[in-house]
């Protein structure tokens, strides 16, 4: 992701797997879509997305994304 700093990430978990994403972004370039299909009844993929975007004084924007 151009522009990201501070990126971690981390992913817990064997048979029911949770993905934790942090990064800071500058405000102006940042886009977010999160889209999710609710007629797909697959077992597959996340079934709880978080997303939380903090602005900061700075310009820039902290990113936290959890998924499992």
């Amino acid at each position: 992701m151009d522009g990201a700093t501070n990126l971690r990430c981390r992913s817990h978990g064997v048979l029911d797997e949770t993905f934790q994403v942090t990064f800071r972004m500058p405000r102006a370039d940042l886009c977010v879509g999160v889209m999710r299909d609710r007629m797909d009844r697959s077992n597959t993929g996340a079934t709880d997305i978080a997303l939380t975007a903090r602005h900061a004084d700075d310009g820039t924007t902290l990113v936290s994304f959890d998924a499992g």
